[in-house]
């Protein structure tokens, strides 16, 4: 086996201009803790050590740095380090989706382009900020509208695709679960999955493209929605734009009826169609944003919960 290098005699392949790297944000806030501590804090490694050996002045740091939105003032920054069971920033109560959209909400933001998609075959569309805000925003009060609360889980079988985004960030805003599986998985490695969460609602794509070729999932999607009873609806993407198939309806169960597997029928664009206010459900520091899963080659995927105050 080869010795190892030291990282002393590796020559960087590239590094930034430093005036550019003087106004990342990395560096502006590496500035601000010199102000506030009385701190010399000469490259990466220098902060790096400084936030290890004062965790909570680090992260008091952050917090006021980057300006968190929240409930409540913030006063001591860790109650209790034990592991597991830390618990940070007690009394506060924000939301994720709040931050990750404010920016949007600044005078003459609305028309800057914020995600752009470029799909396999080379096709781009872009979002401004104005447009995600209203989608998100429109979406969040569909949710609310099936009833969707603060706890509930919501799951999405999706491409990586702006969908996905809108879906995930309505979710989080009303301080609702979110989980997502890619859709190599089949209907029943995404059923080990999400069926551990009891979903109320799955956003569910006919399809994705991968190396030339355009996967059609709908009955797999038909299968995971089999699997998971809980769902009270099924929002229908069309990433490939195939029609319904006779298991999935674009129709709402009527009243009386069985409940067909996956609950009511909807499809993005009614899921979508009216405007809203976008308002935030502020939820408690280490309240469960989204959960990821294992592998699960050594049995049951096992999930992994974060925190919106966490992330």
């Amino acid at each position: 086996m080869t010795a190892m290098t030291d990282h002393a005699d590796v020559t960087p392949i590239w590094s930034p201009d430093p005036d550019e790297a003087r106004e990342t944000a990395i560096a502006r806030f590496a500035r601000a803790v010199e102000a506030e501590h009385g701190e010399t804090l000469s490259g990466y490694t220098e902060l790096w050590r400084w936030s290890v050996e004062h965790v909570e002045d680090f992260w008091a740091a952050v917090w006021d740095f980057f300006d968190i939105q929240a409930d409540g003032e913030r006063g001591s920054v860790l109650a209790e380090a034990a592991m597991p069971g830390a618990s940070w920033f007690p009394g506060t109560r924000l939301n994720y989706a709040e931050h990750a959209l404010r920016h949007g909400a600044v005078a003459d933001m609305g028309d800057r382009v914020v995600v752009t998609a470029i799909t396999e075959d080379g096709a781009t569309t872009t979002t401004t900020w104005a447009e995600l805000r209203a989608c998100v925003a429109s979406l969040a009060q569909w949710l609310r509208d099936e009833g969707v609360q603060p706890g509930d889980r919501v799951v999405g079988y999706l491409p990586n695709a702006p969908y996905t985004l809108v879906a995930f960030l309505a979710t989080a805003s009303i301080g609702a679960i979110w989980s997502a599986c890619a859709q190599d998985y089949s209907g029943e490695g995404a059923a080990a999955r999400f069926g551990q969460l009891d979903p109320v609602v799955l956003f569910a794509a006919d399809g994705y493209r991968w190396n030339g070729r355009s996967h059609d999932r709908r009955a797999e999607v038909a299968a995971l929605q089999r699997a998971l009873p809980t769902l009270r609806a099924t929002v229908n993407v069309p990433y490939l734009e195939l029609p319904p198939t006779s298991e999935s309806p674009e129709v709402p169960a009527r009243a009386g009826d069985e409940s067909p597997a996956g609950g009511a029928a909807v499809t993005w664009a009614r899921a979508t169609a009216a405007p809203a206010e976008l308002r935030f459900e502020r939820v408690d520091f280490d309240t469960p944003l989204w959960v990821l899963f294992s592998s699960g080659t050594t049995g049951l995927p096992k999930g992994i919960v974060h925190g919106h105050g966490g992330v």
